[in-house]
């Protein structure tokens, strides 16, 4: 076993939200994220460092929302497989695309990559398809005739 350590920066954008850590786990996941079994070690809040135990041999480490936005709103890092400890910063960032998501320091990796475009092309989808409804209903509301 080892120690990670994930510093949260404080940032006005999710201050507010708790954020769920978990591993990559095969065996023992409780939830899929970007179709990765994982499992939850713990919670992070605004402006924190938070410590946990994790397997010498982990692979990659998901910060996200919760569970109804997992694959919208998430951020990995790939972990190494080792003894040593491991230290990650990152803070929430404004983009309402992918839900104002935790995003770790540094240069993602070619996963953290593919995940963060999906989830923006996704997330510019759902933004889409709410403007149109909002704006057909809008328009069928307006052009109801006024009953009085």
């Amino acid at each position: 076993m080892r120690k990670l350590t994930i510093t949260r920066k404080g940032s006005i954008v999710g201050c507010l939200k708790r954020l769920n850590v978990y591993v990559a786990d095969y065996e023992n996941g409780d939830l899929d994220i970007c179709d990765i079994s994982c499992r939850k070690i713990g919670e992070l809040k605004n402006d924190e460092s938070a410590t946990f135990e994790i397997d010498n041999d982990v692979n990659r480490v998901f910060v996200i929302a919760d569970k109804g936005t997992k694959d919208l709103c998430n951020d990995s890092v790939h972990v190494t497989a080792g003894n040593a400890d491991v230290f990650l910063k990152g803070k929430c960032k404004f983009n309402p695309f992918r839900l104002n998501a935790f995003t770790f320091d540094g240069e993602p990796d070619e996963m953290a990559k593919r995940y963060r475009g999906n989830a923006n092309r996704n997330g510019s989808l759902l933004m889409a398809g709410i403007v149109i409804v909002g704006v057909l209903l809008g328009i069928a509301i307006y052009s109801l005739p006024i009953w009085g």
